[in-house]
């Protein structure tokens, strides 16, 4: 979808301003917007490094060190933030 509009400025002059928006259907996302304003720039947004497929399951795994505490043993042993529990 691309769109443009003529803006008045000072002095009888127009500007034009520019919308951009690329979208996907199969992939159900926007892959690039472009937005251009004269008066304040260009904004751009493009999707880079897409890969289809399953992601690594190792990006779900819970971490070795990781422990469950129940609300009064957090209440009872405060940890230091960014500290792992000992087991």
């Amino acid at each position: 979808m691309t769109g443009a509009a003529a803006v008045p400025r000072r002095g009888g002059n127009f500007s034009e301003i520019l919308s951009e928006r690329w979208y996907a259907p199969d992939l159900v996302l926007v892959v690039q917007t472009r937005y251009f304003d004269p008066r304040s720039g260009e904004a751009t947004y493009k999707l880079t490094q897409l890969r289809r497929g399953e992601p690594d399951a190792a990006l779900f795994a819970v971490p070795s060190d990781y422990t469950v505490r129940t609300p009064r043993e957090r209440r009872e042993r405060p940890e230091t933030p960014g500290t792992p529990d000992k087991k």
